[in-house]
This record gives C-alpha cells, sequence and structure tokens, in this order.
C-alpha cells in the first residue's frame, strides 16, 4: 500500500472492448496478466481491441504477446477521449505519450487467420 499521503501512479485496465461487440468479455484474456490465456477475434482477416486505462497512462514502452498463427499486421493507436485518434509513435522510450484509451487494430489482411493476443504489457520492467 502506498504511504498516506502518497498517491499510487499506476494506471489499470478499466474497460477492454472487442470487435465482437460489447457482450463479449474474452478482450480482458489479453490484459489479465495470464499469458496463458488470450483473446481471439472471431473474424478471420481483422478485428480490434481497444483498452481504457485509468488514471491516464503515461506509455514509455509497450510489448505484446501475439499468438502463433494470429494476424500480426497491427496499427497502434492511442487517444485521450476516444474520439481524436493517433497513430503511437516510434521511440517511446525518449517520446512517451499519455494516453486513456489504446487501440489496437488488425486490418482486414484477406486472410483466413484471425487476430489472437496473449497479453498487452504496456510499460514492461516498471
Amino acid at each position: 500500500l502506498p504511504e498516506k499521503g502518497t498517491v499510487a501512479a499506476t494506471s489499470e485496465p478499466v474497460s477492454v472492448l472487442t470487435s465482437d461487440g460489447p457482450e463479449d468479455e474474452t478482450g480482458w484474456n489479453a490484459v489479465d496478466g495470464d499469458p496463458e490465456t488470450a483473446w481471439t477475434g472471431q473474424k478471420p482477416g481483422g478485428g480490434y481491441l481497444v483498452i481504457e486505462y485509468a488514471p491516464a497512462l503515461t506509455l514509455r514502452a509497450l510489448e505484446v504477446d501475439l499468438a502463433e498463427g494470429s494476424l500480426s499486421n497491427v496499427n497502434y493507436l492511442y487517444s485521450q477521449d476516444a474520439v481524436e485518434w493517433l497513430p503511437l509513435p516510434e521511440g517511446l522510450e525518449t517520446n512517451p505519450v499519455s494516453l486513456n484509451f489504446l487501440w489496437l487494430l488488425f486490418p482486414d489482411g484477406r486472410s483466413d487467420a484471425a487476430p489472437a493476443v496473449y497479453e498487452i504489457r504496456p510499460n514492461p520492467g516498471n
């Protein structure tokens, strides 16, 4: 527990939305800290995963573990308000961004493969 008068600086996922709709709870598997569980999109060839963090997360690095056979073409976008989205910049270590939302977009690659994400780790090792 933080000492009295200090503020916990850790940001946690508070909601996860997948391309399979709001009733799909399996998106949480990608942020549960368990490398054995995964979110697998139901639609071959594309899909997305949006994670909301609170409080705002300062992102300095990002590790994403994809399952073998998963779509591997991923666009990473971030937002503070879920309205304006920007591509995640290169070199986060020296150019960190503050975000409330992280969007992993798997564009339709005309493939039979579906996206499958074991774990998303913002700022690994911190």
